[in-house]
């Protein structure tokens, strides 16, 4: 009975590491994801433990889409219309962006993204080594974001 009870808690033990790392992308921190929308595309989540400053007004932090059935169908057709391979992409399930807000000025880059399928496989992992910086639309998804985490900057 000793033995069984000591092996579920190493089992558990493993399962909550092996799910910090994993969501964190080897980050050090344990993953504290909270929902902060919804779109076609599926909810919305951002790590509340990534949010970084890099300077005074820049912020950095990593979000996910835990995608619906309809916005996998969307990404797929997108992939499709831009002749990208779709191997694997069958299975989407989430992707975590690593982006940073700029609070004075609005903006938004994305430096990295992973695609994930349903066994937590990495489908895709894109560094995007000269990310633009984009202009957040009023009332967006990316509104939504930015408001949370430049509230106090």
């Amino acid at each position: 009975m000793k033995r069984k009870t000591v092996l579920l808690i190493i089992i558990g033990m493993t399962c909550a590491v092996i799910g910090a790392y994993k969501d964190g992308y080897g980050a050090e921190k344990t993953s504290a994801w909270i929902s902060y929308g919804k779109t076609g595309y599926g909810d919305y989540y951002y790590d509340k433990n990534s949010i970084t400053n890099i300077s005074p007004k820049i912020i950095k932090v990593v979000n996910k889409i835990k995608y619906s059935e309809n916005g996998r169908e969307r990404a797929l057709k997108e992939r499709k219309d831009n002749k990208m391979s779709i191997d694997g992409w069958e299975t989407l399930d989430y992707t975590l962006s690593f982006n940073e807000f700029d609070c004075l000025k609005n903006t938004i880059k994305t430096t990295k993204v992973i695609d994930f399928n349903n066994k937590g496989e990495i489908i895709e992992d894109f560094d995007f080594t000269r990310a633009p910086t984009d202009k957040i639309m009023p009332d967006s998804i990316n509104d939504s974001l930015l408001k949370i985490v430049c509230q106090n900057k």
